[in-house]
């Protein structure tokens, strides 16, 4: 990191291994800067990077998805930065309060990580399920829910992960959009469970009758 003034200095803060003020000068570019700070960390959210651009006469804030440059090398998606800008790269289990409910999914029930994540129009509920750290070990989920609240008036699907797994067949993913809710049931709720306990019950009384009538 080289100490100078700020006018010839672009500032890297948040998720990255060695934020601070970096010298920048007009051969440089994003990548450039990035580097010069190590790169991400791993609890770094490369999908939502931020820009702040002060060389503007008025405020301006650039958004920028750094997967979605790695995936497709599209150069377009790169932001112009200036010296003076500033550079922010999110952790990835930020308050789910800081995003909009617009923009985010919930995840309840019976998930490692339960909460509100980001939600981008290429992700599925299998993507979702991966952010929340799936699902744990009481989870039902030949029956998880999806609650579409962004268009449908409150409908309902569910979603059968078993019987997906053993196909792959993408026809079988719920649709699923910004604003909607994906709920895991605990299995110890299921009708089968529950039914299940109660045969359970029922041999361990047939057995402890048995036990009585011989002694």
């Amino acid at each position: 990191m080289v100490r100078q003034s700020s006018d010839a200095s672009i500032y890297v803060f948040g998720q990255v291994k060695a934020p601070g003020r970096y010298r920048f000068t007009d051969e440089m570019h994003f990548l450039d800067i990035l580097s010069a700070a190590d790169g991400p960390t791993k609890d770094a959210d490369i999908h939502n990077i931020r820009v702040t651009h002060r060389d503007k006469p008025y405020a301006k804030v650039s958004k920028l998805n750094l997967s979605m440059y790695f995936e497709t090398g599209d150069e377009s998606i790169l932001p112009l930065v200036k010296p003076g800008d500033t550079i922010y790269i999110p952790e990835k289990n930020k308050n789910w309060l800081d995003s909009p409910k617009e923009k985010t999914v919930r995840v309840l029930g019976a998930v490692k990580n339960p909460g509100r994540y980001v939600f981008n129009d290429t992700m599925t509920i299998l993507d979702i399920l991966a952010v929340a750290g799936g699902p744990d070990d009481r989870a039902y989920v030949k029956k998880i829910s999806v609650v579409n609240m962004s268009c449908c008036q409150g409908q309902a699907r569910t979603f059968d992960l078993v019987e997906f797994s053993k196909t792959a067949d993408i026809r079988m993913l719920p649709v699923l959009r910004a604003g909607d809710t994906i709920y895991v049931p605990d299995r110890r709720n299921s009708f089968a469970e529950q039914a299940r306990l109660g045969l359970t019950d029922v041999f361990r009384i047939v057995s402890t009758i048995a036990i009585i009538g011989a002694l």
